[in-house]
């Protein structure tokens, strides 16, 4: 509908004797399929929230909207002003008077809020806090005047004095949430507020402006604070305890210089500080701020630990310098330069979520890979072999030839699990597709020559891939010859060696899973022993929750398992009855049947009830024909 249409509809709805539930469900009806129903919230919130606001009240939060999506598919904002802007007024007076505070922070923010260009208007948004607390009689009151004006915006000192004055209890965190800042690093301005500092300290709340202070401290200030520090406290411990209470939060960091200097004037006696905070070189656009100076220091005084620590954070070519100096080192002995690789080896930095875990490592160069691998070929093979992590943009064919010069299988076949993820195009360059090639080139004959070593090989390489190394199968079979090699054209050589089969099924990867069913699905006579035997493994995918195709790929696998044996048949026919009463809307009932058709087919006897078959008139056949 056009918005005055919706309009007039909605206010003759509204005006129906129809019961509350019904109401609400006509309502919500009525929002699922016009895109303007939450820019007329001003129009229906009110007389809902008048009516039953708790019957109504999660439909009013759930379509509440400050624009709509008219008719023509354009963005329209609705001011606070006119008509909508009395109704919204009364509706805000209800709200507040009842305390309810997300519903009031809702209107507040609408109130407030500016063009979309020009955001909020911080002058009356300020205005209308000091008004608040103001008019508050209790502790109480104000704390939840507070909580109602908890929305985007920066204080003044000025009105975080009135806050703090007005309330301290509830007014400390409320400051120190809206303290002036970028929206774009998330980095607080530099200017203290010395006159709320002053209060804060003159009230014994020095616990309040020691984080005043923590949050607002310029940098320069702080550096010479800290350097003070180095000078009035002989204590290493107690000197790490006072870093750590003026150390600065919520900045676009740039503090490698002044850990630099911090090493310079107390070496070790500053370690606990620095290394909980290492990682704040970083700035915000990715900036690293004089690490380079601070890595020197650490090897200066030989912290090999810090040093280590700070080089896997540093640049990429950082990190493959440090490694070509250690390595072409003649000064040092060798056991002294393997514990100092050893110290650099190992992820550099993690992120994590639940179901999710992402790692960085530093990426090894050519030049620093053979010659570590000249030097110490055990640390190429074992610790850094997770740093051979080249791209399709940045990739080498030289490192396959080294390695197959050398006959190093496993190194090749790490390489591979990583190549053969690239998705390449007519337009790639020139050394990616030779590093593809030269890797083909290894593996298609072995397929033909030593199809054995082959199947052993190519399962290793697809064990390795990461799970989610692999996006878009089809278009990587497609551009990547190594990929295809892996992915179809050897399906059925996975069938030779069923150690192989077993790791696929368990690799983390879901598409050399999907090659481990396909090949166990097969049509052909190896296939229903080798499933039966992974037998226990496959029963797993009936009830996991994976992709349709390769559940699909799997009941073949299953149903070549249940053609095996009468053993076999039985395990798969209970759980796939168990998979049968699952919730889930997308889960292929009609395939899973198919599965226990084939299975009845071909062991009648495990039939039950109504799944044996009726032949109608038995009864009235003669018992010798019956017999024949």
């Amino acid at each position: 509908m056009k918005i005055a249409d919706l309009e007039t509809h909605l206010q003759k709805l509204l005006q129906e004797p129809l019961p509350d539930a019904a109401l609400r469900t006509a309502l919500e009806a009525l929002a699922a399929v016009e895109s303007c129903f939450g820019g007329l919230t001003w129009l229906w919130g009110p007389a809902l929230y008048e009516r039953n606001r708790i019957l109504f009240k999660p439909l009013i939060m759930g379509r509440f909207a400050t624009s709509y999506i008219d008719h023509k598919k354009r963005w329209q904002s609705v001011p606070w002003k006119g008509e909508a802007g009395r109704s919204l007024d009364a509706w805000l007076v209800k709200a507040d008077a009842l305390d309810d505070v997300p519903l009031v922070r809702r209107l507040i923010d609408w109130k407030t809020s500016g063009s979309a260009w020009r955001g909020r208007d911080q002058k009356a948004f300020l205005a209308e806090l000091r008004r608040r607390l103001q008019t508050a009689a209790t502790p109480a009151a104000k704390a939840v005047e507070l909580d109602k004006m908890n929305l985007w915006f920066q204080l003044d000192e000025a009105t975080a004095l009135e806050v703090y004055r007005a309330e301290p209890t509830a007014g400390k965190p409320f400051i120190l949430s809206h303290l002036p800042g970028s929206f774009w690093t998330g980095a607080n301005k530099r200017e203290r507020w010395m006159s709320l500092a002053d209060e804060a300290k003159t009230n014994g709340d020095s616990a309040f402006a020691r984080e005043l202070y923590r949050r607002q401290v310029p940098l320069k200030q702080w550096r010479q604070d800290v350097l003070v520090l180095c000078d009035e406290i002989s204590d290493a411990t107690r000197l790490c305890e006072e870093l750590e209470r003026l150390h600065p939060r919520g900045m676009n960091r740039h503090l490698a210089e002044v850990f630099a200097e911090l090493i310079e004037k107390r070496g070790r006696d500053v370690e606990s500080y620095l290394l909980a905070h290492r990682r704040e070189v970083w700035t915000f656009w990715g900036g690293i701020g004089s690490l380079t100076k601070m890595i020197d220091v650490c090897a200066k005084h030989e912290w090999w630990e810090m040093w280590a620590a700070l080089v896997q954070i540093a640049r990429e070519g950082r990190f493959n310098d440090e490694v070509l100096k250690l390595v072409k080192s003649t000064l040092l002995p060798d056991e002294v330069v393997k514990q100092r690789l050893l110290l650099l080896a190992g992820v550099s930095r993690e992120l994590n979520f639940p179901g999710l875990g992402l790692a960085q490592v530093q990426s090894l160069k050519f030049e620093a890979t053979r010659a570590l691998y000249g030097r110490f070929p055990d640390l190429v093979r074992t610790v850094f072999r997770q740093h051979l992590q080249f791209t399709a943009w940045d990739s080498s064919s030289a490192l396959v030839e080294l390695f197959s010069q050398h006959n190093e299988h496993d190194l090749l076949d790490f390489i591979a699990s990583r190549v053969m993820t690239w998705h390449l195009s007519g337009h790639s360059k020139t050394e990616t597709l030779r590093c593809v090639e030269k890797l083909a080139a290894i593996y298609d004959p072995l397929r033909r020559e030593q199809p054995a070593d082959f199947t052993r090989r190519a399962a290793n390489v697809l064990g390795l891939i990461p799970a989610y190394g692999v996006w878009w199968g089809k278009g990587l079979v497609s551009s990547n010859k190594l990929a295809r090699l892996f992915l179809e054209r050897s399906v059925k050589f996975y069938l030779d060696d069923e150690h192989a089969l077993a790791d696929l099924i368990e690799a983390p990867n879901i598409y050399a899973q999907l090659i481990a069913y396909r090949a166990l699905g097969l049509n052909d006579p190896r296939a229903p022993a080798v499933a039966a035997q992974h037998l226990t493994l496959l029963l797993g995918t009936l009830l996991r929750p994976i992709q349709r195709a390769t559940r699909m790929a799997a009941f073949q696998a299953l149903g070549n398992a249940a053609a095996y044996d009468r053993e076999s048949a039985r395990r798969i026919l209970t759980r796939a009855k168990e998979a049968l009463v699952l919730p889930d809307m997308k889960y292929p009932k009609e395939a899973l049947l198919g599965v226990i058709g084939r299975v009845l087919h071909h062991w009648p006897e495990l039939a039950q009830g109504r799944e044996k078959p009726v032949i109608y008139g038995l009864d009235k056949i003669p018992e010798k024909e019956v017999t024949a």
